[in-house]
Formats: C-alpha cells, sequence, structure tokens
C-alpha cells in the first residue's frame, strides 16, 4: 500500500508538471504585494532547465588555432570543437549518459581531456578524446582510480604527457602518475603515502615538493627527490590555515602561494624557500583572494580574483591591464581569462553578469574582440531580476555581506512589503557569490524578494568572519540569519508575515534550526538534505580516517565539538533540531536523497518522525536515486515544482 502510494504520488506530479509546463501558470498570486504587481510572464519551470542555450567554457588550444566550448548535444552538455576562422563545428561523442562539466586541452593541441564517472563505485576517470575523430570512443586514462583522478598539470615542455592524481595504489593514497596521451601508459612519478595534501610541480612536469599533513596534526612544506623518498622540511602551517600552492617563481627560489598565514584574509603571496618569509603581492580589502592565473612564459602571476561584492579582478601584469580595457565599458560585470594560446596573444575572456554570461576571443595585438557566445539561463533573460550586493552589521557588529533579488517588475519606489525567502548556503564553509542562479531566478519570478546571507562560518570574506562561527552553531551562526530577516523587514522589504526559510546541507540544518529554535520568525521551512543531528553526523567519522583528510574533520571538531571529550555530546545536542522537534510550530518540507553519503538519510527521515510525533506540520519528498544534492535534471524540475507549490501555499507566492 506504502508503495503504490509513493508511485500514484509521482504519477500525478508528473501530470501536473505537464499541465504546469503547457500552461505556464497554475495559480495566481494570493499575497497582497504581488496582487497589483507588475510581473513578467511566468516563466515555464522548463524553460529554467532547458540545455539548449547553455554554453560556457570557451577555451582556445594552445597552438591558438582551434577553440573548443560546453554546450548541449542530444539533450546532453558535451565538447564542442572548431578551427577558428571556420564555420564546421565538431562535436566529442563522449559516450556517456551524463554532461561534462570541465575539460582541458592537451598541449598537443589535438587532444580533449575530461572527468567523466564510471564504474560500479561512480569513481571519477580522466578520459581523454581526439579532435580528429570526435566519433571515436573516448580512451580511459585512470582505469584503475578507486575514488577519483584529476589532472595535476599539463606541462608546455613535454606535450606527450600529463601529469594525474589518482589514488590507484591505495584508496587513500592520491599518488601522481606520469600519463602518455598516445599509449596510456601510466609511470608512477610521486607516492602520496596517505598524508599528502598538494603537490608542487615545476613548468616541466618534475614534482619538486608536497604538502603533507604531520602526526602533530600541521601542514608541513617538503622538498626532494621522490625517486628515492628524501625530503627536508622548509616551513609548516597550522592545519587550519589555508594554504595552496600556485606554483614555483621563475628562479625556483620560491613559491607562489594563497595564503592566510599570520593574516586575516587569503592573499596572494610569494614564500622564499631560503627565508621563509611570505611578501604580500595581491590582497583584496574585504574578501579572500580566490584564485590566480600564471604565465606559462614568465612564471609570474598575471591575474588575481576576489568576490567582495561583484567579482573583482586584479590585473598584475600592466600590458595585460592595458590591452583588456576594451572590457570595461561592460559593467558591473566579472571579468575571468578562461585561457590564453602559447604566446598569450590570444585569450578567451569571460564577462558574467547577473542575467548572462557572455564569451570572447580578444586578440591582444589588433585589440580585437569577438564574440563566441551567450549562455542564458533561462533563454528568455529580459524576465529575469537582477541581484545588488547588500552589506550590513550582525547584532555583535560583524560585518555580514549578502545578496539581494527582488521580483522583476516591483517598483524600488513605491514597492511594499514582499514575501521573502532567506536562501541559506550550505556548508557551512562555502559562500554565496554574485552569479546567476537558476533556483533564485526561479524564486524571484514567482514573486519572491529573494536573501542570500554569508554569515559567520562562511568563507571568502577572511578568517575573522570565519573563525567567528567556532561554538556558534544554534548560537551566533543563527542569529546572523536572524538579523538578516530583521535587517530585510526594517528596511522595508520584506513582509515580516511572509518569510522562508530554505536551504540545502548546512542551509538544509538552518531550515529546520529556523523553525525549532526561532519558530516564530519564520512562515515556513524547506530543508533539503539537511543536517537534524550533529551527533549523528559526527559520529560517520571513521576512527581510522586517512592523514590528508584529517583537515575536514579537524574543522568539524574545532567548530562544533568532539563527542569523544567529556561532556561535549549534550551541548552537541542542543544545537541539534531532532530534539527541539516539539518547538516547532510552523510547516516544514523535508527534502532528500536516499543514496546521500554525506549527511545520511536517516538524517530527514528521523526529523520527519519526531515532528509527527509531536502533531507537528511536515511534509516529505525522498529521492530515491539520489545522494547530498539533487542532481538529475527530471528529480530537480520535481523538486522545484514541490518548492514553489509549498510556498505559494504559505507565502502567496505564484505557482
Amino acid at each position: 500500500m506504502q508503495q503504490f502510494s509513493r508511485i500514484t504520488s509521482a504519477c500525478i506530479l508528473t501530470l501536473l508538471l505537464t499541465v504546469i509546463t503547457l500552461t505556464g501558470c497554475v495559480t495566481t498570486a494570493r499575497h497582497p504585494a504581488l496582487q497589483n504587481a507588475d510581473l513578467p510572464p511566468l516563466i515555464p519551470l522548463d524553460d529554467f532547465f532547458d540545455q539548449s542555450e547553455v554554453r560556457h567554457s570557451y577555451k582556445i588550444s594552445p597552438d591558438g588555432r582551434k577553440i573548443a566550448w560546453l554546450a548541449e548535444h542530444q539533450k546532453n552538455i558535451n565538447v564542442h570543437v572548431k578551427t577558428i576562422g571556420e564555420d564546421t563545428v565538431h562535436i566529442i561523442n563522449t559516450h556517456s549518459w551524463c554532461n561534462i562539466n570541465w575539460f582541458h586541452w592537451a598541449q598537443d593541441s589535438r587532444h580533449i581531456l575530461y572527468v567523466l564517472s564510471a564504474g560500479s563505485n561512480r569513481a571519477d576517470h580522466m578520459y581523454i578524446a581526439d579532435t580528429r575523430n570526435p566519433e571515436a570512443e573516448a580512451r580511459n586514462l585512470t582505469p584503475d582510480a578507486k575514488w577519483y583522478a584529476w589532472l595535476e598539470t599539463i606541462s608546455p615542455a613535454d606535450p606527450q604527457n600529463i601529469l594525474v592524481a589518482q589514488n590507484k595504489r591505495c584508496k587513500h593514497c592520491f599518488d601522481i602518475y606520469k600519463i602518455n596521451l598516445e599509449t596510456g601508459r601510466n609511470r608512477l612519478l610521486a607516492r602520496s603515502y596517505k598524508d599528502v595534501l598538494q603537490w608542487v610541480v615545476d613548468l616541466k612536469g618534475n614534482a619538486r615538493g608536497r604538502i603533507l599533513v604531520t602526526s602533530d596534526n600541521r601542514q608541513e612544506l617538503q622538498f626532494g627527490e621522490p625517486k628515492v623518498y628524501k625530503w627536508k622540511p622548509v616551513k609548516s602551517w597550522g592545519l587550519l590555515d589555508d594554504i595552496t600552492v600556485i606554483g614555483l617563481t621563475p628562479d625556483e627560489k620560491g613559491l607562489w602561494l594563497l595564503s592566510n598565514h599570520q593574516r586575516d584574509r587569503i592573499s596572494l603571496v610569494r614564500l622564499d624557500l631560503q627565508t621563509r618569509t611570505e611578501t604580500l603581492i595581491c590582497e583584496d580589502p574585504v574578501a579572500d583572494i580566490e584564485s590566480v592565473g600564471i604565465s606559462t612564459i614568465t612564471g609570474k602571476p598575471l591575474v588575481a580574483y576576489a568576490s567582495p561584492d561583484y567579482p573583482k579582478t586584479y590585473i598584475l601584469d600592466p600590458q595585460l591591464e592595458q590591452d583588456l580595457a576594451v572590457f570595461h565599458d561592460l559593467t558591473p560585470h566579472g571579468l575571468h581569462i578562461l585561457s590564453m594560446d602559447d604566446k598569450e596573444e590570444q585569450l578567451t575572456v569571460r564577462i558574467m553578469s547577473d542575467r548572462n554570461t557572455r564569451f570572447y576571443l580578444f586578440n591582444r595585438k589588433t585589440k580585437h574582440k569577438k564574440l563566441l557566445g551567450t549562455s542564458r539561463q533561462p533563454a528568455d533573460s529580459a524576465k529575469l531580476a537582477k541581484t545588488k550586493p547588500v552589506r550590513f552589521k550582525s547584532r555583535d557588529g560583524l560585518p555580514l555581506n549578502g545578496y539581494l533579488t527582488l521580483p522583476h517588475g516591483i517598483r524600488a519606489r513605491w514597492r511594499p512589503m514582499l514575501p521573502t525567502v532567506l536562501l541559506v548556503h550550505g556548508g557551512p564553509w562555502a559562500r554565496d557569490q554574485w552569479e546567476p542562479d537558476r533556483m533564485v531566478q526561479f524564486l524571484a519570478n514567482r514573486g519572491y524578494a529573494v536573501l542570500q546571507i554569508n554569515y559567520r562560518g562562511s568563507t571568502g570574506y577572511g578568517r575573522t568572519l570565519l573563525e567567528a562561527a567556532k561554538g556558534e552553531f544554534a548560537q551566533a551562526m543563527h542569529n546572523d540569519l536572524i538579523d538578516a530577516v530583521n535587517w530585510a523587514v526594517a528596511q522595508k522589504i520584506a513582509d515580516p508575515d511572509a518569510i522562508a526559510i530554505v536551504g540545502g546541507s548546512y542551509g538544509g540544518y538552518a531550515a529546520m534550526a529556523g523553525l525549532t529554535f526561532t519558530p516564530d520568525v519564520f512562515t515556513c521551512g524547506i530543508a533539503i538534505n539537511g543536517v537534524a543531528s550533529w551527533v549523528d553526523f559526527l559520529k560517520q567519522f571513521p576512527d581510522d580516517i586517512p592523514l590528508y583528510r584529517r583537515y575536514g574533520i579537524e574543522r568539524w571538531y574545532a567548530y562544533l565539538g568532539n563527542p569523544a571529550d567529556e561532556g561535549v555530546t549534550e551541548d552537541i545536542k542542543r544545537r541539534s533540531p531532532l530534539y527541539a522537534a516539539a518547538k516547532a510550530t510552523k510547516p516544514l518540507l523535508v527534502i532528500y536523497g536516499e543514496q546521500d553519503r554525506t549527511v545520511r538519510a536517516e538524517q530527514s527521515e528521523k526529523m520527519i518522525a519526531a515532528l509527527r510525533k509531536h502533531g507537528k506540520p511536515v511534509e516529505s519528498r525522498k529521492f530515491d536515486n539520489e545522494g547530498h544534492g539533487i542532481h538529475w535534471i527530471h528529480n530537480s524540475k520535481i523538486l522545484f515544482q514541490e518548492v514553489a507549490h509549498f510556498l505559494s501555499k504559505h507565502l502567496g507566492g505564484r505557482w
């Protein structure tokens, strides 16, 4: 009977989705602020998942003769290739059921490298495809990888080989292998012994150093000779310092690093290998430096990227800065260099807005920029809403940054207070950014103001914001979300009687916490793959966890507590919504995946059972074939529609 009920519900929901897709709208808005608003036509659900307009990741080949990019073909995202100046487009046949999300040109300008999941364990493997024979089946270069493999280095000096990290020898050991592109032969170059976090590789493809986790829980930089397993310690940092190796300096006497060692924000620095001192190269006054581009000709940094509000690009090379001035009229925008040819004369550039993303081929000599393509989501971007940065202080004075998206057609001057969704990002050590977001635009089109806040514990804004979350689960971290709601109400943006809290993973936890710890603040909540019990979550970590994974585990213990310590378990329970279910008064929708290995399905199921035990309003949706996050397009459509229906019922937006 229970199985029949699930099947019947799925069929009814599928029928509803079909009707909604054909008619565009089932209900009109009930919230007073939306009834007379000049809202744009309802964008059909299918438009938000239409991949026919998706184009991205344009990259020029090293020889500067070809362009490759990702776009839809036969309902999947595949690699497309064309010769510059010609019209014929070749599509790489990946012979796969899923999308390609990432690819890279091999140095020979002939082969394309990409990653796909394969095998019964769904391990990520490195594949190689031949652009001269795009219909030929791609070869798996890492068939023995037990979990996943990633591209470590492509050396301009060695076009026949690439360096790949994979756990072929041991499931906990991500060793470096040199792989020949023609034969596929794997040759072990450097062993990791379960403890290596990062490798230092020079431009010739030689492993020169490594950063590993020591037995006393520190990160240690070592240089030496992998072949004879002799390593010399150079410098060490705390385990929770953020250290990322960018590459060796041209004279090989230093390293380019992203580091927040003895500073608040992650910055680009030069580490002198002799004196062990760090010299600042580039920093943002508000945000962390997120990534850096290095010249393969000079070995020096060319660009650095940060996201204080709108995306920000620091051009570190004076000539490159002068060349890229032709893009300065496209503001506000995020400018990102996606690729360069070997001569660094031709570039592919991404210009991003909150409505679409444009891609250009730019010639530094002629200063000519050619539009390669535009990626829209959904196709009719004129109906999309604008996302703007916001900034305010928490009740204890901590600066908080976030983003506000108001429904298109709502006039700011006469704007009534709107039904609002507080959309909480996961992590918690992650962040929201100014970028096209499918869920944000879907909710705004349905009539909701969408507020996203980088609460304490978020990354991207320095150590102070991150570490302010220590010991503050369900306390100051949650207060930041409540302060965001109060700010939106005070600004006359949010209707205090029509506010939902929605999120996935940690955001799902925040939604459960919002309805149990602060039941009077929110009208309803939606928790997707959320943590209900931190005690159960922390028990997932095995005793024999490898050293290289201690970084993540130690951060959880530092911020939340170690259940093995005396008296900690009861404190962790007090921060878990599962044990406060009786306090809930408002409706909660729980969505989760049966195959979730990060936040196990039992977390959601225990929360549902606890709420029902106390007679609290709760709805649920389980996806049998999903893990941590809802990824299949069909399931995503169902999720979006359930979210829209639930919010319409409780907040009065369109459905």
